[in-house]
């Protein structure tokens, strides 16, 4: 809100684009921009995930190396050809993308 705010030219374009529409935002959309248009791809009404992707969601207990352990077996026993794995830090990112060239070279 702050930045914008501070852009006083009357000539400028706001754009604000989301994968959800929670009322903050679009009450933020509302404070700060003339006449909004909304852009809606898909149904309006819920979230609906897409048939032909099979998600797993996988939970493992805190022990020191377990989860990296499973997720080696798991990338080793399947054919993924994509997989989306979420970690907790930009640190810890790292650290796994370097453990999983080093190991599934």
């Amino acid at each position: 809100r702050y930045i914008i705010a501070d852009c006083t030219q009357v000539s400028r374009q706001t754009m604000l684009f989301s994968a959800t529409w929670p009322p903050a935002i679009h009450n933020l959309a509302r404070a700060l921009m003339k006449d909004p248009v909304e852009v809606h791809i898909g149904k309006n009404d819920a979230l609906c995930a897409n048939r032909n992707i099979l998600q797993e969601v996988i939970f493992y207990g805190d022990q020191k190396g377990a989860k990296t352990d499973e997720l080696l077996s798991l990338l080793r026993s399947q054919p993924y050809n994509k997989c989306l794995v979420f970690v907790s830090t930009k640190a810890s990112c790292s650290q796994l993308v370097q453990m999983l060239r080093g190991v599934l070279r």
